[in-house]
Parts: C-alpha cells; structure tokens; sequence
C-alpha cells in the first residue's frame, strides 16, 4: 500500500514545489518568534501556515499542539490548592 506522503512528495517534485520545507521552516521559526513573545494567536497561525504548506512537517503539528496546551500547572500552585481545601474541610472559615 503506497503511503500518501509519498505519493505528495513525487506531485511536489513533479510540479516543481520541492520548496516547501525552507518555507515551512522560516514560518515555523516566525511562530517561534511570536510565541515568545506570548502572541499565542499570531503563533498559531503561523503553525497552521507551516502545516498548510508541508503537511509532513511534524515540527509544525507539534508546536500547534504545544500551543493549545495548557499552561503546566507548577508545583507550587498545586500545594497551595491543597492548602485551601483543607481549610475548607476543616470548618476554618479562614479562607471564605
């Protein structure tokens, strides 16, 4: 069974679109870029771009991934929500 990436790799180099990586890697990087700066709208289109112009471009799929992830939660900040809950069951009306 013939693969579709393949088949899509022979259309490009047939019609002369071998381009397409440095292309899907200069947006990659300007989504990077954006991301950085926390423009998480502007980074995503980015991405998308990227993936429109290369659909094998993994590197794309993952940083579109990475992007609409949540934000981790630290260590820190699930101590402090134990916290709160103890004080709540405790029948401390401290944190009210």
């Amino acid at each position: 069974m013939a693969n579709d990436y393949g088949s899509q790799a022979q259309t490009a180099a047939a019609t002369g679109e071998g381009n397409v990586r440095p292309a899907a890697e200069s947006l990659l990087q300007k989504g990077l870029d954006h991301y950085d700066r926390q423009e998480l709208d502007a980074a995503l289109a980015c991405y998308q771009q990227a993936v429109s112009s290369d659909p094998t471009f993994a590197l794309g799929y993952n940083n579109l991934g990475t992007t609409w992830m949540p934000p981790p939660r630290t260590r820190s900040s699930c101590s402090l929500n134990r916290r709160s809950k103890k004080g709540r069951a405790s029948g401390n009306g401290s944190n009210r």
